[in-house]
């Protein structure tokens, strides 16, 4: 368990992600600062050149691409002129118990804002699953998962899930999520995908509750077609 009081706000950004997040269709970078998390939002404008920025404009244009021979000023912003630029705007930001380790994006059936999830592991082996919603347009705990627990403790001697570095790695198809903590421990968490609820071949009657509706329409389906 972590217990500990901030005397200034954290300014070193830690981790960072990249994913659309508010929407399907939004470009969100995710920024971790030690146990604070900001969401900003990536925003184009027109910006009007200067003398200063014209200047360093075109200067960064000829370190890159370098100036033609035919043409050295192709291209060329003129004073005053509009120009599109791209900025970071500060959409919310949350102050988290806990020292964020990692940060990954994962793609759920379905979320409130159409976009991906933040899978969020903090120090004490413990991993918050969120989403963005629209209507409080704050983000959403999905579900909370503590893998610390005391029988976790191979010896007195093994050092806490939170002094020693657990590592976050989830599936490119969303399949699972892996978390390695302590010294010799590991957690998978699985996600829900379109089609699980059909893999029920090892379903007992006697054992297991009712048959899930899934299962039964697609008995239905196989019986009709052998008719």
């Amino acid at each position: 368990m972590q217990c500990f009081t901030e005397l200034t706000p954290p300014t070193a950004v830690t981790h960072s992600l990249s994913l659309p997040f508010l929407s399907a269709s939004a470009n969100n970078l995710i920024v971790a600062k030690t146990s604070l998390l900001q969401i900003f939002s990536l925003k184009s404008v027109l910006h009007e050149t200067t003398a200063t920025s014209e200047s360093s404009v075109q200067a960064r244009r000829a370190s890159f691409h370098g100036p033609t021979s035919a043409n050295p000023n192709t291209g060329a912003l003129r004073h005053g002129e509009r120009a599109p630029t791209t900025k970071l705007v500060l959409i919310a930001q949350y102050e988290l118990s806990g020292v964020v380790t990692s940060l990954a994006r994962v793609k759920l059936q379905a979320s409130k804002s159409g976009g991906e999830a933040l899978l969020v592991s903090l120090r004490n082996a413990k991993l918050s699953l969120v989403e963005w919603d629209p209507e409080r347009y704050s983000i959403s705990t999905i579900s909370i998962h503590l893998y610390e627990r005391e029988d976790t403790q191979g010896s007195p001697w093994e050092p806490d899930a939170e002094d020693t570095i657990s590592y976050l790695s989830v599936d490119p198809r969303s399949k699972c999520a892996a978390l390695k903590f302590g010294e010799r421990h590991m957690a998978i968490l699985p996600f829900h995908q379109p089609g699980d609820d059909l893999v029920m071949d090892d379903y007992d009657s006697e054992v297991d509750d009712e048959k899930p509706e899934a299962l039964k329409t697609t008995e239905k389906k196989e019986e009709g077609t052998k008719a």
